[in-house]
């Protein structure tokens, strides 16, 4: 066959915390971790050409200990915080052999563990921004070789936040 070709996609997440005291909170955290998608080109000896699909989703959900510091009254709060909890992705192979598609579809559930700093903005009391930086290790999608793949790694986010 020829090249492999693939996108991923942006991440999307969103965070619950009860603040247990001044300087801590947990948080409960969802991550949809990637979206991949690979195309490529099979040739057989006749010269007539399909395209190959493979794409996965990989999603993490977990509890994480969040230390904080609150600045000027809560306006700035940088944080640490550490954690994990599940992950899993579907994988889904498509070959239109023929007339037919053959599908594939696989799930892989396995655990991920995540460390992030960031800081909360809060200029007016009950909505404000935030900025973070994470890593995550989700050893998730396992092939017949017994290769995993790793579907975390660095992230960067922007967002808004809300408090009650």
């Amino acid at each position: 066959g020829d090249g492999l070709t693939g996108d991923k996609s942006p991440i999307m997440s969103a965070a619950l915390s009860c603040r247990l005291s001044r300087y801590l909170a947990l948080v409960r955290g969802y991550s949809s971790l990637e979206l991949v998608e690979c195309r490529r080109e099979v040739h057989d000896l006749k010269g007539s050409a399909r395209t190959q699909k493979y794409d996965w989703w990989t999603h993490a959900s977990g509890l994480y200990a969040r230390g904080t510091l609150p600045l000027f009254g809560g306006v700035l709060t940088p944080y640490a915080q550490a954690g994990g909890g599940v992950a899993w992705s579907v994988t889904e192979l498509t070959d239109p052999l023929q007339a037919s598609p053959e599908v594939d579809d696989e799930t892989h559930v396995s655990f991920h563990l995540g460390v992030a700093a960031g800081l909360n903005v809060m200029p007016w009391r009950h909505f404000g921004f935030y900025a973070q930086a994470d890593y995550v290790y989700a050893p998730v999608v396992t092939n017949l070789l017994g290769e995993t793949h790793n579907s975390g790694g660095p992230t960067f986010q922007l967002g808004i936040r809300g408090a009650l």
